[in-house]
């Protein structure tokens, strides 16, 4: 777990969203535009069968679309599984700006501090869970 998957939460959110529709249009038989179906043209004396290169198509699509979505999900359990063994008040702040996305001023208003203080709670606890590498800035 690091600062940047915890930053980028909200949009793998979005990017599992968007994988699980594809993978459903997929399932109806949905072709994406961008697909060209076969011709019937002639390569090398064999007649291109566009039934079969379509359905090669779907499933090396239904392939990857299933292995980034099992990534995706496995690291936003991750990210979940950090937050909640965090103290009370952290996990309400980290949870309250980072997965449902509210602003600064909402976040503040709804834990009953000002921005001001609200931005400092967030970078100690950011560097407490985080801390830098003190290790590379001594090489």
């Amino acid at each position: 777990m690091d600062k940047q998957s915890l930053m980028q939460y909200r949009q793998l959110c979005y990017e599992i969203r968007e994988l699980e529709d594809e993978k459903e249009a997929l399932a109806q038989g949905s072709l994406p535009a961008s697909w060209p179906l076969g011709n019937g043209s002639r390569r090398k004396g064999l007649v291109k069968d566009a039934v079969s290169d379509t359905a090669a198509r779907l499933w090396q699509l239904s392939q990857l679309l299933a292995q980034r979505l099992n990534q995706l999900i496995a690291l936003r359990q991750e990210i979940e599984e950090f937050i909640a063994n965090l103290q009370p008040e952290e996990r309400r702040l980290l949870r309250l700006y980072y997965i449902e996305g509210l602003t600064w001023e909402k976040t503040a208003e709804r834990l009953g501090y000002s921005v001001r203080q609200l931005n400092r709670r967030q970078k100690q606890t950011l560097a407490r869970l985080f801390p830098p590498d003190n290790a590379k800035r001594a090489s």
